[in-house]
């Protein structure tokens, strides 16, 4: 592919990440006012960016906010002209002088020589215009709390990774490596961390789990109306959440939002049939004593079969009013 593509195209492959690997997000503030929205983001593009890039788990950290720092060429074309040189001439002349990264100050653009007149002098490029530093076209700003720009960047985390865990790192990682390192006077400051929606998400969920669960096995008890039956019910739910996290721990499944949502769903499927099944037999027992005890079986089960469909169907997206 990169063969049939234009001079100076190169296919890359983006981050293996998807949209809600959006993990964190975080600014450099300058408290001294010593260093300017540039200096601040070539410290993001050069120095802090990859110190978080080593954390295992990151795909990506998107700098954003600030001036990107470029060292602007304003050619005059009557000197082009009268040196006769193309432009073309001087563009590939700097791009060649800068491949390993050896240009640091306009000054070095200003010596690259792009060519020689007939007694031999060296054309250089500030014989044909001037050299400073600019801003490349910004594409995005970003504010913190009101205070003006600041230059910043987002963590994505990669595909499959366990967000709270790689945060865990990364939180790691800015507080050994990467804040030591900072000039002085300039911090970096979290302004978004997933971490904390996740750990109280999952809090609440757990916490909303035990008290279903609690209630479940109150009406359990209320509505059987007998102790023994209603522990057959009862002790379902706490076997069946440990299978589910048993199940879930060998596959490498964490436990999040989703994960806990099922279990709590599944719990009123497992109660409505569990609870069906045990008052059809109390009602095959009370009134067909004589039988044997598996034909009182036998109907229970084909009853709470035919009321398991029903709520299974009922439970269907299709089937909920309001969805």
């Amino acid at each position: 592919m990169a063969g049939k593509l234009p001079q100076g195209v190169s296919p890359k492959l983006g981050p293996d990440a998807t949209g809600v690997g959006w993990a964190m997000e975080y600014v450099l503030i300058d408290k001294t006012g010593k260093h300017s929205l540039a200096e601040l983001r070539t410290l993001q593009d050069w120095q802090v960016q990859f110190q978080i890039r080593t954390v295992p788990g990151v795909a990506e950290v998107a700098p954003v906010g600030g001036f990107v720092k470029q060292y602007q060429v304003t050619i005059d074309p009557d000197k082009l002209l009268a040196y006769k040189i193309p432009i073309n001439k001087v563009v590939e002349q700097i791009r060649r002088s800068n491949r390993r990264g050896y240009i640091q100050k306009p000054a070095d653009i200003e010596n690259i020589a792009v060519g020689a007149q007939p007694d031999g002098t060296p054309i250089l490029v500030r014989h044909l215009g001037v050299v400073q530093i600019g801003q490349d076209i910004r594409r995005g700003v970003v504010d913190y709390n009101g205070m003006g720009d600041a230059a910043g960047g987002i963590v994505v985390v990669r595909f499959g990774e366990s967000v709270y865990d790689v945060l865990d790192r990364v939180k790691e990682i800015i507080r050994q490596t990467v804040q030591p390192t900072l000039p002085q006077g300039v911090e970096l400051v979290v302004t978004y961390d997933r971490s904390t929606l996740i750990k109280h998400s999952v809090e609440t969920l757990r916490e909303k789990l035990i008290e279903e669960s609690i209630i479940v096995s109150l009406i359990c008890l209320i509505f059987l109306f007998h102790v023994r039956s209603a522990l057959v019910a009862i002790i379902t739910l706490p076997l069946a959440v440990l299978m589910a996290l048993v199940a879930m721990q060998w596959i490498g499944l964490t436990s999040n939002i989703m994960s806990l949502g099922g279990i709590a769903i599944a719990i009123g499927a497992m109660v409505d049939a569990a609870i069906v099944m045990i008052e059809n037999a109390h009602k095959h027992l009370e009134h067909e004593q004589s039988k044997p005890i598996e034909l009182a079986s036998g109907g229970c089960c084909r009853h709470s079969s035919w009321y398991t469909k029903c709520i299974r169907r009922a439970r269907e997206p299709g089937l909920l009013p309001g969805l």
